[in-house]
């Protein structure tokens, strides 16, 4: 939580600090990766948090239930991969 409020006060390198210590270990942790995804998409990295997204589907993570309605999400609400990501979950 505290690197993506790093990433919303424009604190990137704080926030960048903390993806680069643990993305080495969040590739076989889904709820890291979806935390992964609300900083990437809070410093603007909207690709890279959305791919984050997408592959949490992969691992099943029960962190998605509620990416309908997160608003850490909120930036990217309209994006059609966000819509993608949702009917893939199926909670639409």
């Amino acid at each position: 939580m505290l690197a993506y409020l790093s990433a919303l006060r424009g604190n990137t390198r704080k926030a960048e600090d903390y993806i680069n210590s643990v993305e080495s270990f969040a590739k076989d942790r889904a709820p890291i990766k979806t935390n992964l995804a609300r900083i990437y998409i809070a410093l603007g990295k909207v690709d890279e948090g959305l791919t984050l997204l997408e592959n949490a589907i992969e691992d099943r993570s029960s962190d998605l239930l509620a990416v309908a309605v997160d608003p850490r999400l909120g930036a990217v609400r309209s994006h059609p991969r966000l819509g993608s990501i949702i009917k893939r979950i199926g909670i639409v």
